[in-house]
């Protein structure tokens, strides 16, 4: 009588793919093997499936944002001065705050009447960082989320006029950018001189940095060169200003 040789069975429950138990007794150490491998083999291949569609979705939602802000292509902006003025280092995790978002790259122009309007995006609940700018001489804002100091993969960038409510992000806007800093997977954030976002003293502004899509994370750096830009510690946030 020959020895059990045992069954594989590959589940599914609910998306993820894995491997049962094997059934039967005094099984070869060959086919425990050739399981091990084929289990492998099975969940490299869904993390693969499952990422590729995730970053296939995530296009779509950028396609869908450009097309509602008419945007073709994005720069890359680089420092024009060559000076940095101030550094804004921070996190973005699961204990940041969150809100719902505008269409990243609108108002097409900046609205210094702070009366910018974007519509709502399809990302909700996204972690974000805010700042107080506070500017000593008119001139234009220059602030460039640099990738040699940040790990989150893909940031939108936002300016507000005093106040900034989470709760209501379509007030007070000003302008909002989500890949014109360019990095290593061309989207990172940026506000350059030539998109003449003139803020003028005795005005307060809000820098508000987020995530492109809820549930991300990662480390950023936001680098200023205007030299009347003076950026405001709020205490609620975790980041540090040099």
């Amino acid at each position: 009588m020959g020895r059990p040789v045992g069954e594989l069975n590959v589940l599914r429950v609910s998306g993820e793919m894995g491997c049962s138990s094997i059934r039967g007794a005094f099984l070869p150490q060959e086919v425990t093997m050739r399981r091990s491998i084929l289990c492998l083999g099975l969940l490299f291949l869904t993390v693969g499936l499952v990422t590729a569609q995730s970053a296939a979705d995530k296009e779509t939602v950028k396609a869908r944002e450009r097309a509602a802000a008419g945007v073709q292509s994005h720069r890359n902006v680089t420092l024009l001065s060559g000076t940095r003025r101030a550094t804004i280092n921070g996190r973005l995790d699961g204990s940041s705050p969150k809100f719902d978002r505008r269409i990243a790259d609108l108002p097409a122009t900046p609205d210094l009447s702070c009366n910018g309007v974007a519509g709502d995006s399809a990302s909700n609940g996204v972690p974000y960082a805010m700042f107080r700018l506070e500017v000593s001489a008119t001139e234009n804002l220059e602030a460039v989320v640099q990738a040699a100091g940040t790990t989150l993969a893909d940031s939108v960038l936002y300016l507000y006029c005093d106040p900034f409510d989470d709760q209501n992000p379509g007030a007070n806007l000003i302008f909002s950018d989500d890949d014109d800093g360019g990095g290593p997977n061309g989207q990172l954030s940026a506000f350059s001189v030539s998109d003449a976002i003139a803020l003028t003293p005795g005005n307060q502004y809000w820098l508000v940095i987020s995530t492109f899509s809820p549930g991300e994370s990662g480390d950023f750096q936001i680098d200023l060169t205007s030299a009347t830009v003076t950026a405001v510690p709020v205490e609620i946030q975790r980041f540090s200003v040099e």
